[in-house]
């Protein structure tokens, strides 16, 4: 018998409502089409986000 499994792992910010410039990281795990999403408690500018990647730009100290 053969099993069919998926397994990914995206990452996406949502803005902070009083601070609109800062954003808070959070990761979305979906394992055969059930999702969760966590939050990785860090706060990143939102100009320096990239949203086709998926990750933040530049590579200094508040980028790892």
């Amino acid at each position: 018998m053969r099993t069919s499994q998926t397994f990914s792992i995206s990452f996406f910010i949502r803005k902070k409502k009083k601070q609109p410039e800062l954003a808070l990281l959070y990761a979305r795990v979906t394992v055969n089409s059930k999702s969760l999403e966590i939050s990785l408690k860090r706060t990143l500018p939102v100009n320096r986000w990239n949203q086709s990647a998926g990750k933040i730009i530049g590579n200094s100290a508040e980028s790892y």
